[in-house]
């Protein structure tokens, strides 16, 4: 006689702690000689005695363990599966990997990472300054907090509290992570024989360091806000970078900001020419959109201004009508 192959008592879920000994039982029947299967996540179990028998064994069950079981049963005429039965083991989270701090430019993006080991799911609460920010609740052992357009007001620390079916992380709260939020540096256009200044603005909760660089080197003693380079020349352009660093008692990735240093070449003056009744002639090259104060001197020691000239483009004609002297010497400087 042939008896239809059923299941009569599904295995059922468990939920248990560490170290517990488990066992997962299913009720058939069918026709001649009932053969079974144990599966954990849809794979056969091989290392187990029980895994072919009706009832499976497990001892000393660790988070390892967590997942689901289900059988396959065969008679002498058919075959069919049970349904997923999940087993969960408690284990409090442990976090494996805190948030670290970081430092972006305003307007950036900042990204706080954290992983714990755990039962899943995990809650993980975010909180700014210790007030709750956002909680999530994630089949993953992994979380990240993004900020997008940072601001002064996201500069702050942050921490997580995580939570599962177990109860509280161990140690309650993960390690502060740091976010500092700065206005960087930006490039900058000077005449030859000025000066230019950089200047960075950080705002954060912890103290900041600075250390400027050009091209990929300290500067001995920069270490403030404000770079201030007096009297650039040709070889002063180029790139200039700010390594800022937050001290605190956790990690915090220092930023690297930069911003370039085009100089200017000193002003000109070619082609001179006496006109004749006193009238002295000479052609001005310069920086667009620049003035330029014309000095004249008849000792190369003392000099007055002659005039002042708004360079606009291409040789520009300076005339002196006061050229008496018998000897007369002229510069072009930039203007105050």
């Amino acid at each position: 006689m042939i008896v239809p192959l059923q299941i009569l008592q599904q295995p059922t879920n468990l939920v248990v702690d560490p170290g517990t000994n488990v066992s997962f039982n299913v009720t058939a029947s069918g026709t001649g000689t009932l053969r079974y299967q144990w599966r954990f996540n849809g794979v056969n179990i091989t290392n187990n005695l029980t895994a072919t028998a009706s009832s499976l064994s497990l001892t000393n069950v660790q988070l390892t363990n967590n997942g689901t079981y289900s059988v396959v049963i065969t008679d002498d005429v058919s075959t069919v599966a049970s349904s997923n039965a999940t087993l969960i083991v408690k284990v409090k989270p442990s976090v494996t990997q805190h948030p670290v701090g970081v430092t972006v430019p305003a307007g950036g993006t900042a990204s706080l990472t954290i992983s714990a080991s755990g039962t899943l799911p995990m809650g993980f609460r975010w909180r700014k300054a210790n007030t709750t920010i956002t909680n999530f609740v994630l089949n993953s052992n992994t979380s990240v907090y993004t900020i997008t357009n940072a601001q002064a007001s996201d500069a702050s620390f942050y921490n997580v509290a995580i939570t599962n079916i177990a109860g509280t992380a161990v140690g309650g709260l993960s390690s502060n992570a740091y976010l500092t939020v700065l206005i960087p540096p930006t490039d900058q256009t000077a005449s030859a024989g000025s000066n230019a200044v950089f200047s960075v603005s950080a705002s954060s909760l912890a103290r900041v360091l600075y250390q400027w660089q050009f091209s990929g080197s300290d500067l001995a003693g920069e270490t403030n806000a404000t770079l201030t380079l007096n009297n650039v020349q040709p070889a002063s352009a180029g790139t200039y970078a700010v390594v800022v660093t937050t001290v605190t008692n956790a990690t915090v990735v220092p930023g690297t900001f930069s911003a370039n240093l085009t100089v200017q070449g000193p002003p000109v003056l070619s082609q001179p020419q006496f006109l004749g009744g006193g009238t002295f002639r000479m052609l001005l090259q310069g920086t667009t959109s620049r003035s330029y104060d014309i000095e004249i001197s008849a000792n190369l020691t003392n000099w007055s201004k002659l005039s002042t000239v708004v360079y606009t483009n291409g040789p520009m004609p300076v005339i002196d009508t006061t050229a008496t002297n018998s000897q007369r010497f002229y510069r072009a400087r930039l203007a105050p």
